[in-house]
């Protein structure tokens, strides 16, 4: 940002602990949201972690684990 004021750490050191998902990404999911502005350090991040993932993976996932999946979508109308 030219003539800002705002000093930005870039590359914080991170631990994000995805092994209780036993599950092995295709693709590397991307890191979005309060995680990745903690990152460079625009500002500390809460207690979820957003990602965006492949499709590939998203089903593969969503059979993994599909009480999850259905829970979600009774709570906000989904289909």
């Amino acid at each position: 940002l030219t003539g800002s004021r705002l000093a930005l750490n870039f590359r914080t050191p991170m631990n994000i602990d995805l092994s209780k998902l036993n599950f092995d990404f295709s693709s590397k999911p991307l890191l979005i949201g309060g995680m990745a502005m903690q990152y460079y350090g625009l500002r500390p991040s809460g207690a979820d972690v957003d990602f965006v993932i492949t499709t590939q993976d998203y089903l593969r996932l969503a059979a993994q684990y599909p009480l999850i999946r259905q829970a979600k979508h009774e709570k906000t109308g989904q289909s």
